[in-house]
């Protein structure tokens, strides 16, 4: 995932067409599509976990996230609140390269938690039934999932296709 928007600037590809997660600094550099899913970033324990009832009891506990990815972003933004508001914080964060690395961690008990998007976390939870849950409450900022284009004329066409089919999708229900 890392090398998806460095190959987009150097023209190895056109589109990226994945969950990318909209962020300021990303829609200053790159063109996004209309939105495909809800990107908010949650957090996921194992099920049997009694002493993680909300993002603040993250304080003091090891949790991890994709590199690069904005659900990343959004755990170190919480763990310079936590400590604003006077906790120790995070006791670690760890990166990984994917997220079912983190899973996996999880699931033995190397992580404590793990921030991921809501919505990738759904289809986790119907593949490991009774393993893993994910707390009510969501961390960071409400954002959503899209697909980029460089901001240049040649890619103004393309992204209004997928755009166009996009909001096509929305519209019929099938998206």
């Amino acid at each position: 995932f890392q090398g998806l928007l460095p190959g987009l600037d150097a023209k190895r590809f056109d589109m990226v067409i994945t969950a990318v997660t909209v962020n300021k600094d990303r829609a200053d550099h790159f063109a996004f599509t209309l939105p495909i899913a809800d990107a908010t970033a949650g957090v996921l324990v194992r099920s049997n976990e009694a002493s993680i009832k909300s993002p603040n009891d993250l304080n003091g506990k090891i949790v991890g996230s994709q590199t690069g990815s904005a659900q990343l972003q959004a755990l170190m933004a919480l763990d310079k609140n936590l400590k604003a508001a006077g906790g120790p914080g995070i006791k670690q964060i760890k990166q990984y390269v994917a997220f079912d690395e983190a899973y996996a961690d999880l699931a033995v008990g190397r992580l404590d938690a793990v921030a991921q998007s809501v919505a990738n976390l759904g289809p986790l939870l119907k593949s490991r039934l009774g393993v893993f849950t994910v707390l009510p409450q969501s961390i960071g900022p409400k954002s959503y999932f899209a697909w980029v284009a460089r901001k240049d004329a040649d890619s103004a066409t393309l992204l209004k296709l997928f755009s166009d089919a996009i909001a096509r999708a929305n519209h019929d229900g099938t998206m």
